[in-house]
């Protein structure tokens, strides 16, 4: 994988193939192109005991349709790593 940070990545999964090879197996039923993915890090610094925040956030459409005025329903997850 190539180095990542300080710089915070805002894109979605299918622009990334460094991330979709390290999310996309978690994501299989999802559509990669809707997935957008946030990496930030603490204080601007990629350094050792510094932490990583990734969010990833989807609008997935619902396989019924239509349901209650909603046609998709919004899905989010965040993990904050420790970089060693």
């Amino acid at each position: 994988m190539d180095t990542w940070g300080p710089t915070s990545i805002e894109t979605t999964l299918d622009q990334s193939p460094e991330l979709l090879a390290e999310i996309g197996p978690a994501t299989y039923l999802f559509d990669p192109s809707r997935i957008q993915v946030v990496m930030t890090w603490q204080n601007d610094m990629a350094t050792t005991n510094s932490e990583l925040t990734v969010m990833l956030s989807c609008d997935q459409p619902l396989l019924l349709g239509n349901l209650w005025g909603m046609n998709s329903i919004p899905l989010s997850s965040q993990a904050v790593e420790r970089v060693e």
